[in-house]
């Protein structure tokens, strides 16, 4: 399985060399992933919703990046 890393929506023009798009696989070295779940997100439990809770529901997860290298194939630049 790989990530694929993409800058979020309030980047300025200022911040444009942050601005950079990459794919990792998931176990590479030195990245820490924490995986949370909002207790009060319910939409799983609407009707229609697609994501059954018993295969484990809503989870949204924090990647910390410390000394993580990127291979320079891996980077997508726009």
């Amino acid at each position: 399985m790989k990530y694929f890393i993409m800058p979020g929506t309030g980047y300025k023009e200022e911040d444009k060399d942050y601005a950079i798009s990459f794919v990792i696989p998931r176990d590479i070295d030195n990245l820490t992933i924490v995986e949370t779940r909002r207790p009060s997100d319910t939409r799983e439990l609407e009707e229609g919703f697609d994501t059954p809770v018993d295969i484990g529901g809503i989870t949204q997860a924090y990647l910390r990046f410390d000394d993580v290298f990127v291979q320079r194939t891996s980077f997508y630049v726009w």
